[in-house]
């Protein structure tokens, strides 16, 4: 079930069809996209402030999760290479290019993420009906709240909790990222910067938990380089797999 439900794409695939919408999640979309704006012109730390906001985030992406389901048309794998070239043509644009480039190392985290599931049968269109059928109509705080109480373990719940957390802020990135690429917002080059920093953080955390669950593995220290791969993904699955498990969850935890 959480994992299912946990994917840094959904609110970002539901935006991009913002002109398929039908009224009441059309309303929701201009209602998180407000919240969005909002926050990238505030003067706080992004982080404190998305936190505040994680409940908005969490019911756009389960009423995102639900559309994208009965539209008949959702490949975790397909929307994130669907995506991939929108992005990366930003790369080349000297303000935004970090930015991209640390959009794209959440979404390949979210992808290979994907990718386990699926190839080991975990993931499906099923799982995803089971998620919206258990989870219903749970606010964040209530979801976080039934999670800790069913798993007791302390630091297990709290690692799920961690991956999650960092989730809603990828999914928070994502748009407040294409919406300063399509100049909807204009901040400036401290503020873009920071946003990119958090994007950073927020992926690695995810990967990091993760590992940490089992749901990621690191299965070689050889690097087979094909000529279609960008040298920045072979660059992060060098750099997590001479780590280790163990020392790249540390390293994570201490920055």
């Amino acid at each position: 079930m959480l994992s299912s439900a946990n994917f840094d794409i959904i609110c970002l695939q539901t935006w991009t069809h913002r002109q398929e919408l039908e009224t009441p999640l059309k309303k929701e979309l201009n209602k998180f996209v407000v919240i969005v704006k909002k926050t990238l012109g505030e003067n706080k730390k992004f982080k404190t402030s998305v936190k505040l906001h994680f409940n908005e985030i969490f019911l756009f992406r389960l009423k995102g999760l639900k559309w994208l389901l009965e539209s008949g048309d959702f490949d975790v794998s397909k929307m994130l290479e669907n995506i991939y070239p929108d992005i990366e043509r930003y790369i080349s644009v000297k303000k935004f290019s970090l930015l991209a480039e640390n959009i794209l190392f959440a979404l390949r985290s979210n992808k290979r993420v994907a990718e386990n599931l699926i190839d080991n049968e975990i993931l499906n269109e099923d799982s995803f009906d089971d998620s919206i059928q258990q989870i219903g109509t749970l606010t964040y705080s209530q979801f976080i709240a039934s999670l800790t109480f069913a798993i007791p373990d302390i630091e297990a719940s709290q690692t799920i909790i961690d991956w999650i957390n960092s989730s809603l802020i990828i999914e928070f990135g994502t748009i407040a990222s294409m919406l300063l690429f399509k100049e909807e917002v204009v901040i400036t080059q401290k503020r873009i910067n920071e946003l990119s920093g958090l994007i950073s953080d927020a992926a690695q955390e995810y990967t990091a938990c993760a590992i940490q669950m089992g749901l990621l593995k690191i299965s070689s220290k050889n690097y087979p380089v094909q000529d279609d791969i960008p040298v920045s993904v072979v660059n992060e699955e060098k750099t997590i797999a001479d780590w280790g498990f163990n020392d790249y969850t540390n390293k994570l935890r201490k920055e």
